[in-house]
């Protein structure tokens, strides 16, 4: 039980830091923070991710 636990876990941390870096996903609420540090400008309910 403990190998049928343990074993799967690299292939689905692998696959969940696959997508998110395929959908480009970012922690909510800091798109404002991520517009300043790549020198973009955010309005108020857009992101800085979005062209």
């Amino acid at each position: 039980m403990l190998a049928g636990c343990l074993l799967p876990l690299r292939p689905i941390k692998g696959w969940l830091v696959a997508s998110q870096y395929v959908n480009k996903a970012h922690e909510a609420g800091t798109a404002q923070l991520w517009g300043q540090l790549n020198g973009r400008t955010v309005e108020k309910g857009g992101t800085a991710f979005d062209e």
